[in-house]
């Protein structure tokens, strides 16, 4: 096995490294070799954890029918931020945003929000009032939960099918 580094810039300079800058067809290929059964392959981008300075780390683009795939094996893919948000699709344009797989008979559990440590807080929005908005929430056979201390519907309610309502029910 041979080591070795390479090291474009020095520590005290401001300047900027292009590569692919081609205006055809551009192939860069950064770490993207077989890595060796029980060793790791790491790429780091943008990562420099000490200094008072900031880094800001752009990975794609906004022309046309661009795409920017982040994929994992059986490991993950975890965007984290030191206090900071994660921001997706806000853009002030339409999206949509599918978090979840819609193919495959596969047992998928997706979790928001859920920090069960105790004095953790979490508010929690989803959906919209604004015009002729819509919000679906739907279950199969293991049915829909909703568990808090103080559960609140302000608006008409419409229960359809078979209902079990535990506790206090109070109508307004």
């Amino acid at each position: 096995m041979t080591t070795s580094s390479i090291v474009i810039g020095g520590v005290n300079q401001t300047g900027t490294i292009t590569l692919g800058n081609a205006t055809k067809t551009n192939t860069v290929a950064i770490n993207n070799n077989t890595i060796e059964t029980g060793l790791v392959g790491t790429t780091r981008i943008g990562n420099n954890a000490t200094g008072t300075g900031r880094t800001e780390t752009i990975i794609g683009s906004t022309n046309a029918a661009s795409l920017v795939t982040l994929q994992s094996g059986t490991g993950a893919v975890s965007l984290q931020t030191a206090g900071g948000s994660v921001l997706i699709a806000s853009n002030g344009t339409a999206n949509s945003v599918q978090i979840g797989n819609t193919t495959g008979a596969v047992a998928q559990t997706i979790g928001i929000g859920n920090n069960a440590t105790l004095g953790s807080t979490t508010a929690l929005t989803v959906g919209s009032l604004q015009g002729a908005s819509a919000t679906t929430i739907q279950g199969g056979s293991g049915g829909i939960n909703l568990n808090g201390t103080n559960t609140a519907v302000n608006t008409t309610l419409a229960v359809s099918g078979a209902s079990t309502f535990s506790n206090t029910v109070t109508v307004k």
